[in-house]
């Protein structure tokens, strides 16, 4: 996708804007650095294993369907 000099010319590129955003940069470069590491490691906890996870959703439909029939008993009698 590119040659040679495009990519030498793309990193010169960015380490000059590196270089200028470090001259004008607010924070300290360490706490940039921590702030970036900290930003790119989001994960979310493990609370329940997924066989778990499926165990549940197979436990709230066989609570669904009983539930629905017994809500709607008396529109299923009409059509019996």
């Amino acid at each position: 996708m590119y040659n040679d000099r495009t990519t030498d010319r793309i990193q010169s590129g960015d380490i000059e804007r590196t270089k200028q955003a470090n001259e004008r940069a607010i924070f300290r470069d360490e706490a940039r650095q921590h702030y970036i590491q900290n930003e790119e490691k989001v994960e979310l906890p493990m609370v329940i294993s997924p066989r778990f996870f499926v165990y549940l959703w197979v436990l709230s439909l066989l609570l669904l369907i009983p539930g629905l029939i017994i809500a709607f008993w008396p529109l299923i009698q009409q059509w019996l």
